[in-house]
Parts: structure tokens; sequence; C-alpha cells
């Protein structure tokens, strides 16, 4: 599992990564109620003002390496290509690609033959 989700031809949909292993680690620290909480505190091991340090201290970090790779400190100027994230379709198949769109998880669909 990588750290992040980055732009793919599956999209950046966040479907992987370490996100739920942070927000329940998080929570446990927090004090809020969590199912089956991990037997190892990760942040900070534990200790709330040692995780709020370190989460500080990578925002900073995750800030100055996108200062770097824009050439830029501006965020409001920072732009992505969007193309990493295309989609790409077998040959003949609804065209070659189109745009990755997020979606939920659990879609319906629901068809009425007359008003209620």
């Amino acid at each position: 599992m990588t750290r992040d989700n980055r732009a793919n031809n599956q999209g950046s949909s966040y479907g992987s990564g370490w996100y739920g292993y942070v927000d329940k680690d998080l929570r446990t620290i927090a004090g809020r109620p969590v199912t089956k909480r991990f037997k190892t505190r990760f942040c900070g091991n534990g200790d709330l003002a040692t995780c709020r340090d370190s989460l500080y201290a990578a925002l900073d970090q995750a800030a100055l390496e996108l200062e770097d790779e824009f050439a830029n400190g501006d965020p409001t100027v920072w732009r992505s290509d969007a193309a990493a994230e295309r989609i790409f379709f077998s040959p003949g198949f609804l065209g070659s690609t189109m745009r990755w769109t997020n979606r939920p998880t659990f879609q319906q669909a629901i068809s009425y033959s007359s008003h209620r």
C-alpha cells in the first residue's frame, strides 16, 4: 500500500493509502469512540502534543515540497496536468479516453413508471 494515491488512470480517488489508519489513530488519541483500537499508537506514540507537533511538521514539509514542485510559494497559482488521470478504454469502446470523475462507491438506478 502506498503512502498516498497519486494521480493515475484510475483517478486519485483516495481508494487506498494510509488514510484510514491515520484517521483511526487520530480518533483514538483524541479520545473519540473507536471500534477495535490499534494496539500500537502511531502518531506521537500516543501522546497528543507530540502527535500534534509531528502533524504540523508533516504539513509544513508537504507545503515546502509543493513550493519546490511548482517553483512558487503561492498555492493559488499551482496547477496540475489532468492528463495523468484520464481513463483509457480498449479501442472502439466509448472513444479512447475520458476525464476521470469522482463517484460514490455504491450507485443505484431507479426507474419510475408513474408518479405516486
